[in-house]
């Protein structure tokens, strides 16, 4: 079990893919009360990473479902990376290739990179 400083510090660093399938199902929920749940129930795993993204929108009372690629009638869930990196940022654009949702306030990866085409996701 993961204490407090420690959740925020992995979704600081690795939960940007999991606070922007939140954002997208217009799921508003304190994610520090349910990580530790997600973590067990296999959903997410220690480092934030998603598992299995349409079980974490179901466990919130979504009927949402991922699709890969990009959403031509609405918001795509992107990664930001740099060249010399697979690691990346993801954030949510709208069909215009805006940032309509960043969970950073300042990302090297936005900032610097590019999108990332197979990265590309969006909610239906």
């Amino acid at each position: 079990m993961k204490k407090i400083q420690d959740i925020y510090k992995k979704l600081g660093d690795y939960g940007c893919l999991l606070l922007c399938y939140l954002h997208e199902a217009n799921i508003d929920v304190n994610i520090t009360k349910y990580f530790n749940e997600l973590v067990e129930l296999e959903i997410i795993d220690n480092d934030c990473y998603i598992l299995d993204g349409d079980r974490l929108l179901k466990y919130f009372g979504s009927d949402k479902r991922i699709a890969r690629g990009f959403n031509p009638n609405g918001n795509t869930i992107v990664k930001f990376r740099t060249a010399n990196s697979k690691e990346g940022h993801f954030v949510v654009i709208n069909k215009n290739r805006e940032i309509v949702f960043n969970s950073l306030e300042n990302s090297n990866c936005v900032k610097n990179g590019f999108i990332d085409e197979s990265s590309a996701r969006y909610l239906f």
